[in-house]
């Protein structure tokens, strides 16, 4: 029997809790596809270096990403 792999997809929520970074990049590492992030979050300064350590992700609202 032949059975076809998909690819993970995922979203990233909540940026406030400094895990994200390491979820997301063991995700991105291990070949899963991203569907953007959602920009809320309480500190700018979280957002920047999420940004900037993932710029390739596209931002969207959480109801977009669902």
């Amino acid at each position: 029997m032949v059975t076809r792999r998909s690819k993970m997809r995922f979203a990233a929520i909540g940026l406030d809790h400094r895990h994200i970074y390491h979820m997301v990049g063991g995700l991105l590492e291990a070949g899963a596809d991203c569907a953007g992030f959602d920009p809320t979050t309480s500190d700018p300064r979280v957002l920047a270096g999420f940004r900037e350590r993932f710029p390739r992700l596209r931002e969207a609202q959480a109801e977009a990403l669902l």
